[in-house]
């Protein structure tokens, strides 16, 4: 035992020294990246968000009682909500697009996507 002293000895201390460097590495602050919040797509109009509708959107609507309020003139990436009318988030093909209400859905705005279909932008109820 006498004889492995001598031997071990600079090993044991190597690895204590190891150790306790880890546990410095380990409990020493490092700067935390913020991850960028996705908001859900959502169309800014008449001062007021309109999210992407919960309940989906139609296959069609009727004509009768539509009336076009405006065309998507911008957009903003998922990681900003839209503050200007006629801006839309998280949505780039729309641009451009018509944007229409309906007199059967008085809180939700339809978008007439590139191919013709309806995208249902609902304003959330504040209850």
């Amino acid at each position: 035992m006498k004889k492995l002293l001598p031997v071990a000895l600079p090993f044991l201390l190597f690895a204590l020294l190891g150790a306790v460097l880890y546990g410095y590495y380990l409990l020493t602050p490092r700067p935390v990246e913020p991850v960028p919040l996705n908001y859900k797509p959502c169309l800014y109009y008449g001062d007021a968000l309109y999210p992407l509708s919960p309940h989906g959107s139609p296959d069609t609507l009727p004509e009768e009682g539509l009336t076009r309020v405006g065309t998507v003139q911008s957009t903003v990436p998922s990681t900003t909500l839209p503050t200007e009318n006629f801006q839309v988030c998280s949505y780039e093909q729309l641009l451009d697009c018509p944007i229409y209400r309906h007199e059967n859905y008085p809180d939700t705005l339809f978008v007439y996507d590139p191919e013709g279909h309806p995208i249902a932008f609902a304003l959330e109820d504040p209850a």
